[in-house]
């Protein structure tokens, strides 16, 4: 590795900052879209399923575009998208409008996302767990600025669409990092395609990696509990706010939960790598803590206890998608883009499912009944990794 691989791989670093800072204030800025667009029932969580059916929808696009454009290409092209998006977000269109560009913004940060981790195993190999987990671990870091940063303009008297468009500033300055880095580093990328291409290795996403794939029992464990993560996640950081600060009457305990969980689960990607346990005793104990400190808070009912256990979660469930995502790479190394955009795939479902899930739930049952999907989604992913760890015992 070069100064200049290494100032490449800090753009791609600080790109994903702010993909975490812009998805992040979603939570903290939701009852500022309910407020202003009068919505109810299920269209409470329309927005994070349209970002979540964009992400979808852009790993469509990978596998078309993977093998005919360098990643880093696709990235600086998504990423100028993005920066455009923000301003139109910011502009306070009609709803359905509104919800198209939330569409665009999933679609653009669908090839970021995958892309950026499929570069850490291309460049760093047998070491990309570590860089996995640092790349998730600065996302976490974005993700407890942004809803600071959202509460930060809130009382400072921006309206919401000025907080995006301040998020959309801030997101100009990350991409001209990005795109130094992809010009000094465009010398070594060429000559990498080169190589590859005199050897026919280029990397391209066909259906015969993708059938050899899916053939394996263990990758289907993988993937589907990349969807129960996902659910979890977005459970928390859609809801949770709104949870402590409407139905627990919290409101100070509110913002500050989602800050503690997005803390925590950088904490825990950053300094998960020394501990004495393999990759799947980490999934395992990763969704069991975070689904038990979930029904905790919940049965409790305490706007206090809840913030607690929303950090308990951060920390115990902070490795889990970087280590999803190394272990699916490594499964089929020859096509890392495809490894990293199935679990992608997967964790994308279950971000664009389960808002509407919990926004039907909690209108037809109880909050609380709502607030326990996330829960029993990590419980039973924990499951689900026991067996992912027999299969590979027995594969051994």
């Amino acid at each position: 590795m070069t100064k200049r691989n290494w100032f490449f791989i800090i753009g791609v670093y600080a790109m994903m900052f702010m993909i975490a800072i812009g998805t992040s204030t979603q939570g903290t800025l939701l009852s500022n879209y309910i407020d202003f667009y009068q919505l109810t029932s299920v269209s409470q969580g329309l927005m994070s399923t349209l970002q979540s059916t964009g992400q979808f929808a852009a790993l469509f696009g990978i596998g078309l575009l993977t093998g005919r454009f360098r990643k880093s290409r696709l990235i600086l092209i998504f990423d100028v998208a993005v920066c455009a998006l923000f301003f139109l977000l910011g502009q306070g269109a009609a709803f359905p409008v509104f919800l198209v560009f939330y569409f665009l913004y999933g679609f653009s940060i669908g090839f970021v996302d995958p892309l950026s981790s499929s570069l850490m195993v291309d460049y760093f190999g047998d070491r990309s767990v570590i860089f996995m987990n640092m790349l998730h671990g600065v996302y976490g870091v974005g993700g407890l600025i942004g809803p600071i940063l959202a509460s930060w303009c809130a009382s400072r008297g921006y309206i919401w669409q000025s907080t995006l468009k301040i998020i959309g500033c801030l997101f100009i300055a990350a991409s001209l990092l990005y795109m130094l880095g992809a010009y000094l580093n465009r010398d070594a990328e060429k000559t990498a395609a080169a190589a590859e291409s005199s050897k026919g290795t280029q990397k391209t996403n066909t259906w015969q990696d993708l059938k050899e794939f899916l053939s394996m029992k263990k990758t289907w464990l993988v993937l589907i509990g990349s969807f129960l993560y996902g659910g979890h996640q977005i459970g928390i950081t859609v809801w949770i706010v709104r949870y402590i600060e409407v139905y627990l009457s919290s409101p100070k305990w509110a913002a500050i939960a989602l800050s503690a969980f997005w803390v925590t689960t950088a904490i825990s990607r950053f300094f998960v790598v020394p501990l004495p346990m393999s990759k799947y005793q980490m999934l395992i104990w990763g969704n069991l803590i975070s689904g038990a400190a979930m029904v905790i808070g919940i049965l409790i009912g305490d706007g206090f206890v809840m913030f607690l256990c929303t950090a308990v979660c951060g920390l115990a469930e902070g490795i889990i998608l970087p280590v999803n995502l190394d272990i699916s790479c490594h499964y089929i190394e020859k096509n890392t883009s495809l490894g990293s955009a199935s679990v992608s795939c997967f964790l994308y479902i279950g971000f664009a499912v389960v808002p509407l899930v919990m926004a039907y739930v909690i209108n037809a049952a109880s909050i609380t009944a709502g607030m326990m999907i996330p829960a029993v989604f990590s419980l039973i992913a924990a499951i689900l990794c026991v067996m992912l760890l027999r299969e590979e015992k027995v594969s051994a």
